[in-house]
């Protein structure tokens, strides 16, 4: 039963702040296409799905990013075909 629990703790530590930055880029005025099944490169991975992450075929940033913070966001988001960021005017 130690093995389990401290499996469990383990995965949802790893998991978990993964996840919830998914959301902080989502409420940053991040305009989103929900999945529809044609565009997705790749699927969510399962542990995130579990945790309630859904698939996103397209972001609109509504602000420039850097290409750091590009790369940051393609990797939290493996799923999504498309990241457009736009410039500052």
């Amino acid at each position: 039963m130690f093995v389990a629990v401290t499996v469990f703790g383990v995965w949802l530590g790893w998991n978990l702040p993964q996840v919830r930055e998914l959301e902080r880029i989502l409420e940053q005025g991040v305009s989103v296409c929900p999945e529809n099944g044609r565009h997705v490169l790749h699927k969510v991975p399962l542990s995130w799905r579990i945790l309630g992450a859904e698939p996103v075929s397209f972001l609109w940033l509504q602000h420039d990013a850097s290409d750091s913070e590009l790369s940051r966001i393609r990797a939290l988001f493996p799923e999504t075909a498309t990241i457009h960021a736009e410039p500052d005017r």
